[in-house]
């Protein structure tokens, strides 16, 4: 069964793999079994200062729009869309 998917899934999908990409990166350049929790996560609060992640702008609140739970306000994933819009862009996290 082929399943359609709003707008908010791929922006949703879009940043977490651009995420998880500079999260793998981290993690092979500093291999966890030599590297310290504090070590990989000052790279990472380093990656998110610098603007290397990302994180989706403009989103609206759930007063804002009411399918953000889904459609009509029902509690549906299949068609909620959790403030994204067409003008919702992947961001840089410095910006």
């Amino acid at each position: 069964m082929k399943v359609k998917y709003l707008l908010s899934y791929k922006k949703e999908k879009d940043m977490d793999l651009w995420n998880n990409a500079v999260g793998h990166l981290v993690g092979n350049v500093m291999f966890p079994i030599f590297t310290s929790n504090s070590s990989l996560s000052s790279d990472v609060l380093t990656k998110l200062t610098n603007g290397e992640l990302r994180y989706l702008k403009p989103v609206l609140s759930p007063s804002q729009d009411p399918n953000f739970w889904g459609a009509n306000g029902l509690n549906n994933p299949l068609t909620a869309t959790h403030g994204i819009t067409n003008s919702t862009q992947l961001t840089p996290t410095n910006q």
